[in-house]
Formats: structure tokens, C-alpha cells, sequence
């Protein structure tokens, strides 16, 4: 939502007895549009990314415990119409309380497993080649690159699927 007004436009026609639009549809975007304010959030490329069929879609995180990696798939969704499956840290699944919004939100526990089953569904998997490392490094190497693991190439030779 590039305009105010389309925002207060959405949001007024949401009624009270309907309160998931709220969450799914308003929340996201209100959330993204702050969050893209406040980082200077630029996202480039998105003409690479394929209208259909799988791909792995493989950023490097900036740091900031994953935050990057829902405000990444918001703007690939903006921009392509299409979600993303993103690969997630094991934690976000250990209890109900984390487990139910990581699920909602299109987040699937990383392994090769999982990321194997939503390749063959022809979907976009976001996954983050530093693994924990990248996610949880200290704010001071917020920008540096960790070490990637090599797991994804080897998903992506497998599945005959680029790399983006």
C-alpha cells in the first residue's frame, strides 16, 4: 500500500464481526510499512523471482532475530503475488503460544524435509544460507555475511530449481 489512503480505505471497510481482516490483511501491511520506514528497506530484484513453479529465494539476515525475513516475504508477496514459505529457526515451533503464529504466517520449521515438500507444491521457499548464525549474530556485525551452509545447493540440484 503505497498511498495512506488506500490503508484508511481498507481498514474502514472491515467491520467488527469480521476481525481476522483486520489481522491478516491490515496488521501485515501497516506493520510492513513502518518497519520499511524505520530500517530504509530496499528490495531489489524481484523481477528474478519466477511467476510460478519453485525457487529458493536465499538472502543473507541482517540480524535482527528474522525480523528481515517477514518484512522480505511482504515484499516479494507485494510484488509478485506470490507468499513465500519461509524456513525458520526450530523455536518458533516449540510452544503453541509461537508455534500457531509461525504457521499463520507462512513460516515452516527449517529443514530439508520441509522445504523438500513445499518445492514439489511448486512454491516459493525463502530459506537464509547462514542458518542461526546469521539470525542471532550481534547487532555489531548486523551487515556481515556469516558463513552460508551448502544444504541449499544441494536442495536446489536436487529439485532443478534456481536460486534467487
Amino acid at each position: 500500500m503505497k498511498n495512506p489512503k488506500d490503508f484508511l480505505n481498507l481498514f474502514s471497510s472491515l467491520t467488527n464481526d469480521n476481525s481476522e481482516n483486520l489481522i491478516y490483511r491490515v496488521f501485515p501491511h501497516f506493520v510492513a510499512e513502518i518497519a520499511r520506514k524505520y530500517f530504509r528497506l530496499q528490495v531489489e530484484g524481484t523481477e528474478n523471482i519466477p511467476r510460478r513453479g519453485p525457487a529458493l529465494i536465499c538472502p543473507n539476515h541482517s540480524g535482527y532475530s528474522g525480523f528481515d525475513a517477514l518484512l522480505l516475504a511482504h515484499e516479494i508477496s507485494k510484488s509478485t503475488g506470490r507468499i513465500p514459505r519461509v524456513l525458520t529457526h526450530h523455536l518458533w515451533f516449540a510452544t503453541k503460544a509461537t508455534s500457531v503464529p509461525a504457521e499463520k504466517l507462512g513460516f515452516i520449521e527449517a529443514n530439508t524435509a520441509n522445504a523438500t515438500a513445499q518445492l514439489k507444491k511448486n512454491n516459493l521457499v525463502n530459506l537464509f544460507p547462514e542458518g542461526e548464525y546469521g539470525n542471532f549474530k550481534p547487532t555489531v556485525e548486523r551487515y556481515q555475511i556469516q558463513e552460508f551452509k551448502r544444504g541449499f545447493i544441494r536442495l536446489a540440484i536436487q529439485r532443478q530449481c534456481p536460486i534467487i
